[in-house]
């Protein structure tokens, strides 16, 4: 039989995994959007600098490296975008969640929160230093020994910090995009962290048969509102199946998931930072010149020169380079 600890272990690897995954791809925007916007700037100066010529710029919008680069260099602003409002969307959830906690009326007792609101069952919440809210509706239909496996599970999260884990967690699945698997991998660290709670639970006396009887009346009881930065009793009921060992769980598509996702963030990270914009001086006028032996301090968004300067910048660029390559 696994024990606690075996599901504790494997639930703090999955909160690793998923840390790891969010910082990792954290990094590779925020790399790629500071190597893709300066090139980006650059264009809009040229695009500036040809405002007055019409075929000029036709050529230079339609070229496929402009296309490319400030393709690139959008997404990487979009998904940066993107991480901040995850960011911030979280951060107000917290604070939401807070201030209707606070509004609710309750009863401090040895070891937990008593709530008089009967729409709320058991939670935990908080970050560093967490606390157990428990209703006296649900203490009402509950046997002693029951309350005890409720209490017992909610101290499992409160010991582990599991709502402050969860707010962590919350943060990278709402930065990240909807790649496939995404809801699974957290959906089953959610699953795991009751998990072991439940077998804390054991260790501490309970039985299988005590759980399963008192989620029941838990959840006969009726739906709770959505606190989805607290740890609730009674969520993620298929953990049963895995509890009662009629369905195996296995941790390695959390490394296959992960695996794969950090590999494409790299792979599309490496894109964004070296696929920059090559601008082709010749489809943008005939009079530019190849050969160049000085390169001079050029902004394009605040310096208008000629089409000969230009391509001297141009030709003695990365962006060039790069086009002969391919």
């Amino acid at each position: 039989m696994q024990t606690r600890n075996n599901y504790h272990s494997k639930k703090n690897i999955s909160f690793l995994l998923i840390i790891i995954l969010g910082v990792t791809y954290s990094t590779g925007i925020i790399i790629s959007l500071f190597n893709t916007i300066p090139g980006f700037l650059s264009q809009l100066g040229l695009v500036i600098h040809y405002r007055n010529d019409l075929q000029g710029l036709f050529e230079l919008c339609t070229s496929q490296n402009f296309i490319l680069n400030s393709g690139v260099a959008l997404v990487s602003l979009l998904l940066f975008v993107k991480i901040i409002w995850g960011i911030g969307r979280t951060v107000a959830n917290l604070f939401v969640t807070k201030k209707y906690i606070q509004g609710l009326s309750k009863k401090r007792k040895q070891k937990y929160f008593e709530l008089e609101d009967s729409s709320i069952h058991a939670f935990s919440f908080g970050n560093l230093v967490p606390d157990i809210f428990i209703s006296s509706n649900v203490k009402k239909q509950l046997t002693s020994r029951e309350f005890s496996v409720l209490l017992n599970h909610e101290m499992y999260h409160k010991s582990s910090l599991d709502p402050f884990k969860k707010f962590i967690t919350e943060i990278i699945r709402n930065i990240l995009p909807p790649f496939p698997g995404r809801n699974n991998l957290f959906k089953n660290y959610d699953v795991l962290t009751e998990i072991a709670a439940d077998e804390y639970t054991i260790e501490n006396g309970a039985t299988k048969k005590d759980i399963f009887s008192t989620t029941l009346k838990v959840l006969k009881l009726g739906t709770t509102p959505n606190l989805s930065l607290a740890s609730n009793f009674g969520f993620h009921n298929n953990r049963f199946e895995i509890l009662n060992k009629d369905r195996p769980f296995t941790t390695i598509q959390y490394f296959f998931v992960l695996f794969l996702v950090i590999i494409t963030s790299n792979l599309v990270g490496y894109r964004l930072v070296s696929a920059e914009a090559v601008i082709q001086c010749e489809s943008i006028s005939d009079n530019c010149m190849t050969e160049s032996n000085t390169i001079e301090t050029f902004n394009p968004v605040t310096d208008i020169h000629t089409d000969q300067h230009i391509c001297e910048i141009v030709n003695q660029s990365s962006y060039l380079n790069f086009s002969k390559k391919t």
